[in-house]
């Protein structure tokens, strides 16, 4: 199906501390499954606005899940996380979103 969005759960490997929260640590501490996080690169004219009615999650999880500070403009190149997962029984639940 050309040119729709496909949502595939890759396991992060190597923990990158840029990107991680500690709400997020806490969480796979006690138990609550194994969490996965969804990508995306940031190109040339892209807002947190933007990609926040494009991925249809709100501007303040945009901001939490990628540890951004104030008003700041986003980098071409900078892959930002725009969902995250749970595996529950094997199931991936989202965690958070939505609009709001």
């Amino acid at each position: 199906m050309k040119g729709k969005l496909l949502a595939v759960p890759v396991k992060d490997t190597v923990p990158d501390d840029r990107f991680a929260d500690a709400g997020s640590r806490g969480a796979q501490e006690k138990g609550a499954g194994k969490e996965f996080n969804k990508y995306y690169t940031v190109k040339k004219g892209d807002t947190l606005i933007a990609l926040a009615k494009r991925f249809n999650i709100s501007t303040r999880f945009l901001t939490a899940w990628n540890n951004l500070k104030g008003k700041i403009a986003l980098r071409p190149g900078k892959r930002i996380i725009i969902a995250k997962f749970v595996e529950k029984e094997g199931t991936m639940t989202p965690v958070a979103g939505g609009k709001g």
